[in-house]
């Protein structure tokens, strides 16, 4: 598949790294330095980059094997990153990009007939190097309204850069410690971790889910606010701290909260009480790490409800909790 290929289909440039950053630096969006590598024994490319460096498969999500490495003469560590990345990679394919420092955000939109609208911005929060997996979100992301001027037109300016006219956006971005926008990756749909299911109509008041339905259908966006915007954040729990955490927050805001589950196979929302029995709780192998759950909680005075989304990411059965 070439790059003109993907031109001709910009869905296909959403899907494939290579070719969205093609496009970028086509349109002149700010990217990271990159190149595509297909075996190990194209090493020789890498020593013309500078560490360190990150090394990911070129059409994959989900923190799915991304590596950083800060010695590129670790050549054992090279080898071992770009064959797993080939390996969970669809076409079999590695991106090797330059390491750009700063926070890392994504801004959630919606496109109707080419015209762009920024809903909000998230910040998240990752376990840093080697594998940036991400641990919790929050919006809105709190940035000066000149950062987050900058931040639109360089999120809009790869949007037309992929030809996106009707659908939701999740654009994937860096801000450096000097101020500069990096985009690292936008796909023409919303942004997983419940930021596009939940935390967006949480933050925002508007109902995102709509707006992506109404854009299926070839109708304008319904910017109407049904809820109240709120302060929005999501933790995932990974590991036994995770799970103490939550209780110490759960017998806290016990007095302010309820809680409820969303069955994975019916999307039945069932009320519970605390304390959930967390030893109910099936493990799900997902992508290169166990996720135990979730949490998302937000706030407005004293008033602060607690939603922890259990069932959606392993299989509980409901009926034992």
């Amino acid at each position: 598949m070439s790059y003109r290929d993907c031109e001709l289909n910009p869905e296909l440039a959403c899907y494939l790294l290579t070719v969205m950053r093609k496009a970028f630096q086509k349109n002149g969006v700010s990217v990271p330095k990159f190149f595509e590598i297909s075996n190990i024994n194209e090493l020789a490319k890498i020593k013309e980059m500078k560490a360190p460096i990150i090394v990911k498969p070129t059409d994959r999500s989900g923190s799915r094997s991304i590596t950083k490495i800060e010695d590129l003469n670790d050549v054992e560590k090279l080898k071992k990153a770009i064959n797993e990345a080939i390996e969970v990679s669809f076409e079999k394919k590695a991106i090797v990009e330059e390491y750009i420092d700063g926070e890392e955000f994504s801004a959630e939109g919606i496109t109707y007939k080419g015209k762009h609208t920024l809903l909000t911005i998230t910040r998240k929060q990752t376990t840093g190097a080697p594998h940036f997996i991400e641990t919790g979100h929050t919006e809105p992301a709190e940035l000066s309204y000149e950062m987050q001027e900058k931040v639109k037109k360089e999120v809009f300016a790869g949007l037309n850069s992929l030809k996106i006219e009707n659908s939701a956006s999740h654009a994937e971005f860096k801000i450096t410690p000097e101020g500069e926008v990096k985009i690292i990756e936008i796909g023409a749909r919303m942004g997983g971790d419940c930021i596009g299911s939940d935390l967006v109509q949480i933050s925002t008041g508007y109902d995102f889910l709509k707006m992506v339905i109404d854009v299926a259908l070839g109708n304008a966006p319904d910017f109407t606010k049904v809820t109240e915007p709120k302060k929005a954040v999501i933790k995932f729990i990974f590991t036994q701290t995770d799970v103490e955490e939550l209780e110490k927050v759960k017998a806290v805001l016990l007095p302010f909260s309820y809680q409820y589950v969303l069955d994975a196979n019916t999307a039945k929302v069932l009320e519970l009480l605390f304390p959930v029995n967390l030893t109910e709780i099936h493990k799900l192998k997902d992508f290169d790490w166990v996720r135990l759950g979730d949490m998302v909680k937000y706030s407005q005075g004293r008033k602060l409800d607690l939603f922890v989304d259990l069932c959606q990411f392993f299989g509980i059965d409901t009926s034992k909790v």
